[in-house]
């Protein structure tokens, strides 16, 4: 049972959790651009503080194709992961073809949390490199 003023008076219905994985050189260097290489998803019901259900898709990197062994070992990600994976438009819309499944933004309100320093920034710079529409603007 939860107490009166919980996340059960919410605002939002729904948390989608992102935590997303992304290509990464050893020292980060300034001029290395970093695209998304993991999408995952994980639904929070704001009401109940259940998981009720994921999303998890990997993402094939178009401009450095090659993870890095740093990439590699921080992420637990493999290259063959990432070759067999869809690009970042096609993970995209298969994000946003599941959120409108939950009716996330229909008949259920909700927001985004990501971690990380660059987890808000990533998505969108994410979309300006491939030329789709920015969904997180």
């Amino acid at each position: 049972m939860l107490k009166e003023g919980s996340c059960a008076d919410s605002y939002y219905d729904y948390i989608c959790v992102i935590d997303f994985e992304a290509t990464c050189e050893e020292g980060n260097p300034p001029e290395f651009i970093h695209e998304i290489i993991e999408f995952p998803v994980v639904l929070l019901n704001t009401h109940t503080l259940e998981i009720e259900d994921t999303f998890q898709q990997y993402v094939r990197p178009e401009i450095n194709t090659q993870l890095s062994d740093f990439c590699i070992n921080l992420t637990g990600i493999t290259q063959d992961q990432v070759d067999r994976a869809d690009t970042f438009p096609q993970v995209l819309k298969k994000v946003i073809d599941w959120m409108k499944l939950k009716e996330l933004g229909t008949k259920y309100k909700y927001c985004i949390l990501t971690d990380g320093p660059n987890s808000p920034e990533l998505p969108v710079a994410q979309c300006l490199k491939t030329a789709v529409f920015t969904y997180f603007a």
